[in-house]
Order: C-alpha cells, then structure tokens, then sequence
C-alpha cells in the first residue's frame, strides 16, 4: 500500500506543478509582452483571445488543454485499476478513472493557484477541457462544438467556459456517482467547482448585465464608443482590469 499512497503523493505534487506552467504568460513574454498587464489582467486563454487574437489565443487554448490532459493520463494509468482493488491493477488504464481526475484536479489547482506566480494564475478552463478530453472524449468534443457555437451566437466567453467544461464534468462525476465510484464522481464535479467559483466575478456581470461579449472576427459597428457604455470587444481591444 505504501507504494500506492506514494504513487498519489506524487501525482499530486508533479500535477500541481505542472499546472505552475502558463503558457499565456510565456506566449505572450516571447512577443514581448505580458498578457498580465493587457486587456483584463487574467493569465488565460479568453484574455489571450482578446488581446493577442485569435491564432495566439488558440496556441495558448492548445497548450493548455494538453497541459491539463499529460497529468490526467498519468494518474489513470498509474491509478487506473478497479476500486475494490487498486493495487492489483496499477499501471493501466483500467475501469476506475479516479487517478484521472486526481491528476486532472491538482494541475487545474496549479493552474489557477500557482505558487511560482504567487497563486495569482488563469481560470483553469483550458486546462480543464484537457482533463475532460481525456474522461469523455465524444461528450466534450460535442461540448466544444456547442461552445463554439455558443460563443459565435451569444458571444459570452464566460457562459462558453461553462458549456465546455460543465458538460463533460458533469456528465463524468454523474455516470461515476451512478456506478458508485464515490471518489471518481466527486473529484469531477469538484473540479466544475473550481472553475465557477474562479469566475463568481463573471457571474455578477452575467446577472447585472454588465458581461461585455467577445468578438472573434472583426468588430461590432453597432457597438458604441464610449468606455462606460461599450458592450462588444474584439480580439484586439483591450479590457478595464476587473474583467475576465
């Protein structure tokens, strides 16, 4: 058992810190800037959209999501026997994903509390849409797909964060809780949790109407000019601080 509780205790600290890595920052550090003083302030992939645009936020979203989906891989193999019978199937991608979701909850931690950036990190979206991939690959393409078409409709990056990440989780904790996978189905929807709760500012926009909507491609010409009234950002203009 020894080397069972090791093995976790090493998924833990390796996932954290491999969370520790951002690759917006980096992105941003090698066209010599820094995304934490662009647009809303937020390491992430949506201010890395709006800031940078499109192909340098769909690198940043690339990374990210395989950042996320390298430790998920490793914990379900280390970790992926059965639940009654952990150690006897060690070193396999076995029935029991809770290893997945060990992996997939300590980078998304390290992501969006990373000690080498004073805990000031991302959202953990990106990250997270790694570690669904990986759980429930034809529920979160589908999710992605919705996302998208979400975001080129209603154009709320926030409510596509939560489309694209909630479906899968969602759906992974529920069919786990269902075949009695305790620890499987919590660390999933635990991990939803860490997402909205790193967005509760979002959601007081939602709710007051003050979220700004995200263009991908070109600008709103309807959208006024003024700061206090503009609703609609492109890719390219820059947010007030306290936005995502």
């Amino acid at each position: 058992m020894y080397v069972l509780y090791l093995s976790i205790i090493g998924l833990i600290v390796g996932s954290y810190f491999f969370g520790n890595i951002n690759f917006s920052i980096i992105i941003s550090h090698l066209v010599k800037r820094d995304v934490r003083r662009e647009g809303s302030g937020n390491p992430g992939t949506m201010n890395m959209l709006r800031s940078f645009g499109v192909k340098l936020g769909a690198l940043t979203l690339v990374l990210d999501a395989i950042k996320g989906a390298v430790p998920a891989i490793i914990g379900w193999w280390l970790l992926g026997g059965t639940p009654d019978n952990p150690m006897a199937e060690m070193m396999m991608f076995g029935t029991d994903k809770t290893g997945l979701f060990i992996g997939g909850i300590s980078v998304v931690l390290g992501h969006i509390f990373p000690v080498v950036y004073k805990f000031k990190g991302g959202k953990g979206v990106a990250s997270s849409i790694g570690v669904c991939f990986v759980a429930a690959p034809i529920v979160s393409a589908i999710a992605f797909v919705i996302g998208l078409i979400f975001m080129f409709t209603v154009k709320i990056g926030s409510l596509t964060s939560f489309i694209m990440t909630g479906i899968p989780l969602i759906y992974s904790g529920v069919s786990a809780l269902t075949l009695g996978r305790i620890a499987e189905g919590v660390l999933a929807l635990c991990i939803y949790a860490m997402i909205l709760c790193a967005h509760h500012a979002n959601f007081v926009r939602i709710f007051t109407g003050k979220e700004k909507q995200t263009v991908l491609f070109g600008k709103n010409k309807s959208a006024k000019k003024t700061k206090s009234d503009e609703t609609v950002t492109d890719v390219t203009a820059a947010e007030k601080p306290d936005e995502q």
